[in-house]
């Protein structure tokens, strides 16, 4: 397997680095992780969190994870859990900073379960929010895909959603959705 490591190109992983280290989050969740690619991006500027929580559904990503050269004080923080990451969630305290970047036609579900597990200011980004355009054009990608993120952002646009957050719509790639939470 060729690896395109980080896989996250530069503007995108140094948003996620000036983010996540400007708000000194410590609990950070990810649905979708591949192998680790977006964590390389936290662990910028020597900065470690209290826990980094990677998840990946597919097995054969795990042992590029393990291949890569984390350090040991890197090691510490972050657990790789091959598997549903809904049943890693599950058992999750209270996250600060949650990425979404798996399944697509699971999204909308990830965020609705995440909500009770932020802790207050904590950060939601959606990536891919825009998928190839299918948010606008038919046809561009599997019609599950399609239907799943247009469903995806009817409920970012619902009260229940703009009741809890703010919402920002960030034209990086195929598009970031970041969500701030204002409750707890």
């Amino acid at each position: 397997m060729k690896l395109n490591f980080p896989a996250i190109r530069n503007d995108i992983g140094a948003f996620f680095s000036s983010l996540v280290q400007a708000n000194n989050f410590q609990n950070i969740f990810e649905f979708g992780s591949g192998y680790g690619h977006s964590c390389f991006w936290y662990l910028v500027n020597n900065y470690i969190p209290k826990e980094i929580v990677l998840t990946e559904k597919r097995d054969d990503l795990k042992s590029v994870f393990y291949s890569l050269p984390w350090s040991e004080k890197q090691k510490e923080c972050i657990e790789y859990f091959q598997g549903d990451a809904f049943d890693r969630f599950e058992k999750m305290e209270l996250v600060d900073f949650l990425l979404i970047d798996g399944t697509k036609a699971d999204y909308k579900r990830f965020l609705e379960l995440s909500v009770p597990k932020l802790k207050k200011e904590a950060v939601v980004v959606i990536d891919n929010a825009f998928w190839k355009g299918s948010v606008v054009h038919d046809g561009v990608v599997s019609k599950k895909s399609e239907s799943a993120i247009r469903d995806l952002h009817e409920y970012l646009k619902s009260s229940f959603i703009r009741k809890l957050f703010t919402v920002t719509y960030l034209p990086f790639r195929d598009g970031l959705v970041l969500l701030q939470y204002l409750v707890r």
